[in-house]
């Protein structure tokens, strides 16, 4: 991410695109592992942040699209 903004390559889909979740209850220690492991980084979709304060990576793994939280 570059100025708050995605580069340019990443894909943009919608959060309806993702069937597939990857919870990291100890996010300090596993999500950089986890996003690390993904074939492709996505920017992320538009959601109601005022009542979420979770930290959401989007991507795809082996062709299936999955949010790490």
């Amino acid at each position: 991410m570059v100025n708050g903004k995605p580069p340019v390559d990443q894909k943009k889909l919608q959060r309806s695109d993702y069937h597939v979740a990857w919870i990291c209850p100890a996010a300090t220690v596993e999500l950089l592992p986890s996003r690390l492991m993904l074939d492709e980084e996505h920017a992320t979709p538009s959601y109601d942040t005022a009542y979420d304060d979770n930290v959401y990576i989007f991507g795809a793994m082996a062709g299936h699209n999955l949010v790490i939280a």
